[in-house]
């Protein structure tokens, strides 16, 4: 196989995995709660550790939280050296808002608190501008929403 078509798998960790699961939402936000997902966030955190990824759970956040434990994940810089990849599961409320008169759609979940943040923001959090230490390892953002 062509060596510029793999990835390094060798480091002394497989990685992070930091899933968060908004379940149980405020009653003053528009959403209803999502039931079944703590049987889904139960698998999860089950596969990431039994892949011997180094798991940062989180359950049911406001919208600052998602951006919070996001952005101390990825300043973990020393650990992401480490590792061999990243992977960041998120299962919320979630839709598509269109920016102002343009034709462009802009992808959001929503804290439990109701309030949206934008999926790119947090994918960005872990490029190479501001999470160095990730680049040439897959990043990989499986992103689960309702609406």
């Amino acid at each position: 196989m062509n060596k510029e078509c793999t990835y390094d798998f060798s480091h002394a960790r497989r990685g992070i995995a930091l899933l968060i699961h908004n379940e149980e939402y405020d009653p003053t936000s528009r959403f209803n709660n999502r039931p079944g997902d703590n049987e889904d966030f139960k698998h999860m955190l089950e596969i990431f550790k039994e892949l011997e990824f180094d798991v940062h759970p989180h359950r049911n956040l406001k919208s600052s939280d998602i951006s919070n434990r996001a952005k101390e994940v990825s300043e973990m810089k020393d650990m992401h050296k480490k590792s061999d990849c990243f992977v960041c599961v998120i299962a919320a409320h979630g839709e598509e808002i269109q920016e102002g008169k343009s034709t462009m759609t802009e992808h959001v979940i929503f804290g439990t608190d109701g309030i949206p943040i934008q999926t790119r923001e947090i994918v960005e959090m872990f490029d190479e501008n501001n999470c160095e230490e990730l680049v040439d390892k897959p990043k990989f953002f499986f992103i689960q929403v309702s609406s």
